[in-house]
């Protein structure tokens, strides 16, 4: 297993992996828990009605690159202390049907499962909230990095 943290005031975001070496087209496991470890029972925060972690996807040594999105809404969040949130890897994104890598952007976004062709990638899982009630507090920002490998079979 692999794990990074990255950790701000009373959060702490966790990022692990089941290997850092995968085969061509072997599901990655990759799931990030975000953890209130503060004295209070639990904390409200503000983001994107997406979730609070988002996930992007860089292909070191090719053209893959996945950036992390969500919706500009502002809704709350609750965190309990000892109750952190569990989420899975999960893709975002679109592409062009012009994109001459059009194909794969299909294929991929329609797998529920994260699976990449061979070669090094940079995996991230990354929190943006805001302490204020519609987003107008200061900004918490943690992000994670995992760097995995691919090989062909």
């Amino acid at each position: 297993m692999v794990r990074v943290t990255d950790r701000q005031g009373d959060f702490l975001l966790e990022f692990t992996a089941s290997s850092r070496t995968y085969v061509e087209d072997e599901p990655v496991i990759a799931v990030a828990r975000f953890h209130y470890r503060g004295t209070g029972t639990g904390a409200r925060l503000y983001g994107s009605s997406s979730g609070p972690i988002f996930f992007s996807i860089e292909q070191v040594d090719g053209d893959i690159d996945m950036t992390a999105g969500g919706h500009d809404d502002c809704p709350p969040h609750d965190f309990v202390r000892g109750r952190p949130l569990k989420t899975a890897f999960r893709k975002s994104g679109g592409y062009s049907f012009d994109d001459p890598d059009a194909d794969f952007w299909e294929a991929f976004l329609a797998d529920p499962l994260l699976r990449l062709p061979p070669g090094q990638y940079r995996l991230s899982a990354l929190v943006g909230l805001h302490a204020g009630e519609g987003c107008d507090g200061p900004l918490m920002e943690l992000r994670t990095t995992l760097e995995i490998e691919v090989v062909a079979r």
